[in-house]
C-alpha cells in the first residue's frame, strides 16, 4: 500500500505581506472620510471606464477572482465602496429632510443605521426607525411594479421580528452600471443616477417556513425621497399606542 504525504510549506514573506495589506484595506474602508470616499469613488469610476475602452473587462458570464483591478484608488474594496455609498446617499436625503442619523457599531441586529426626527407628532415626539441598507447595480432586479431582493434567512428573520421596539425598514439602493459613474460633481452641483426603494419590515414579514433565502419585493412607488421619509416619520409619530 502506498502512502501519500502532503508537505505544507510556511507562508512566504510575500504572502504574509499580502495578508496584512488585505486587513489594511478593510480598516481603510471603515475609516474613510466622506471627501476621500467621493474622491476614491470618482477615480475608480474613471479607471473602470478606461478598462472598458481598452478591452480589459471580463467576458459576460465569466467570474474571476478579485484582484488589484477590483480596488479603487486608495486600495478600497468595491463592496466597501458600495456600502459607504449607500450610507452617504441615505445621509444626504435624511439631512435635507431635517432628520439625523445614528450609526451602528455592527449590523448584528440586522440593521445598519437609525434615522431620527426631532419633530413632535400627535402620538410621539422624536420618532425614529432602523434601516438595513443594500446596494446593487443589477437593473434586472427592478421589475414593473417592484424592486426584488433576495435575503438570507437569518438576516431576514432578524429584520422582521415581531417584538422589535423600534420599527425597522429595508432600503435597496440601485446604482448606475459602469461605465456610468455613481456620482458626478461639477460647478453646477452634485448628481447621481442612483435611487433607493424601501419597505417596512412589518410589510415584508413572512410567517411561513423559510429555507436558505427569501425574496422580498419593495414597491417602486416607495422611492426614498425627503418627502416620503417625512411621511414615514409621520406615520410612526401619529400611531398613538401602536407602532413606534
Amino acid at each position: 500500500m502506498m502512502a501519500c504525504i502532503m508537505m505544507i510549506r510556511p507562508l512566504s514573506g510575500r504572502c504574509r505581506q499580502w495578508g496584512r495589506a488585505q486587513r489594511g484595506r478593510v480598516q481603510n474602508a471603515q475609516s474613510l472620510p466622506s471627501a476621500a470616499f467621493l474622491l476614491a469613488l470618482t477615480n475608480y469610476s474613471g479607471r473602470r471606464r478606461r478598462d472598458i475602452r481598452r478591452g480589459n473587462m471580463p467576458e459576460a458570464g465569466i467570474k474571476r477572482e478579485m484582484d488589484e483591478e477590483d480596488l479603487a484608488e486608495g486600495q478600497v474594496p468595491i463592496t466597501a465602496l458600495q456600502e459607504h455609498f449607500s450610507v452617504s446617499f441615505t445621509r444626504m436625503v435624511a439631512y435635507a429632510a431635517g432628520c439625523s442619523i445614528k450609526p451602528h457599531e455592527t449590523d448584528y441586529e440586522g440593521v445598519d443605521i437609525t434615522i431620527v426626527s426631532s419633530t413632535e407628532y400627535r402620538g410621539y415626539y422624536g420618532p425614529q426607525f432602523e434601516l438595513q441598507l443594500k446596494c446593487t447595480y443589477q437593473e434586472s432586479l427592478l421589475k414593473d411594479d417592484s424592486m426584488t431582493w433576495k435575503m438570507k434567512a437569518n438576516p431576514f428573520q432578524k429584520l422582521t421580528r415581531k417584538k422589535r421596539y423600534i420599527p425597522a425598514y429595508l432600503g435597496v439602493l440601485l446604482i448606475p452600471r459602469e461605465p456610468e459613474p455613481w456620482v458626478r460633481a461639477n460647478e453646477y452641483g452634485l448628481f447621481t443616477g442612483s435611487r433607493m426603494f424601501w419597505e417596512s419590515a412589518e410589510n415584508l414579514r413572512h410567517d411561513g417556513p423559510i429555507k436558505d433565502h427569501h425574496t422580498v419585493h419593495l414597491p417602486r412607488r416607495n422611492l426614498f425621497t425627503g418627502e416620503q421619509l417625512l411621511g414615514i416619520m409621520k406615520s410612526i409619530g401619529d400611531a398613538e399606542g401602536g407602532l413606534r
